[in-house]
């Protein structure tokens, strides 16, 4: 009898242990699939406000009248009604910044804390006055450690072509800025149950490998900095990224560690 017995706990851990497994993908994919879906969302939400704006004729009009002034005496009143215009934006939206520009990327009003049109922002620009869309770039990280993700909106006023049809002619763009600290990392790190070990990684594709976008529960101080290698298939950032799915997997994390994984591709971004 006492034979029996490692047998039939053997029995039980082969049965068992599987099960446990596909509970715990069950919940990663679920879990992926939620922030997955509220990332997709706030991006949404950014885009809507940033066309919102480009199609505010209204708006466009004092835009275009006080660019023409700053070239002379700068007009107050539009100064102060477009102040006020972003001041209202960040507060009900939540961005932290917002430039306008003229469509030479000078800064000609600021309402926030970085008041410095960045590089990426400016190559945004010449894409939105080119296209006459909007445009969004991707997460950077600028020397103070601040990152940020940049909506670039043309302002664009009636005009007539050359032949006489109507056409539209930019007169300056507005510079939505957000600074991911404050609510994208946020909403990536808080795992939805307590967990010892969870954590949610925010990567993209960047040359050979895996760049990591988010701050770590591990890992201080790592976002936009830490790469891993996509050539390392028992890594879940390295599957995911050769993926276009959804999907589970097991691996080790970027620390080496044994780990199961759920991933799933960001709609809206290369993420």
């Amino acid at each position: 009898m006492m034979l029996v017995v490692p047998l039939v706990g053997f029995a039980i851990v082969k049965i068992h242990i599987p099960q446990v497994e596909q509970d715990a993908y069950s919940d990663l994919a679920t879990i992926a699939q939620l922030k997955t879906e509220q990332i997709e969302t706030w991006l949404e939400e950014r885009n809507g406000d940033a066309l919102a704006l480009a199609v505010d004729e209204g708006f466009a009009a004092r835009v275009e009248k006080f660019v023409s002034s700053v070239r002379q005496t700068q007009d107050t009143q539009l100064a102060k009604f477009i102040s006020e215009r972003f001041e209202n934006a960040s507060i009900a939206y939540g961005y932290d910044t917002m430039l306008l520009l003229d469509t030479g990327g000078r800064v000609l009003l600021v309402h926030g804390d970085d008041p410095d049109a960045t590089p990426p922002a400016l190559q945004l620009l010449q894409l939105a006055l080119d296209s006459n869309q909007v445009q969004h770039g991707d997460l950077y990280r600028e020397e103070n450690g601040h990152i940020h993700l940049d909506w670039v909106v043309p302002i664009s006023v009636p005009s007539q072509t050359k032949n006489g049809t109507p056409g539209k002619r930019s007169v300056g763009a507005v510079v939505l800025r957000v600074t991911a600290q404050r609510f994208l990392f946020p909403l990536i790190q808080n795992w939805p149950t307590p967990s010892a070990s969870g954590e949610l990684l925010l990567a993209r594709r960047e040359g050979d490998s895996a760049l990591v976008l988010n701050e770590l529960r591990f890992l201080k101080d790592t976002a936009l900095i830490l790469h891993r290698p996509l050539d390392a298939p028992e890594m879940p950032l390295a599957i995911a990224l050769h993926s276009n799915q959804p999907g589970t997997t097991k691996g080790r994390d970027y620390r080496g560690i044994p780990v199961l994984a759920a991933y799933r591709p960001v709609a809206g971004a290369y993420w």
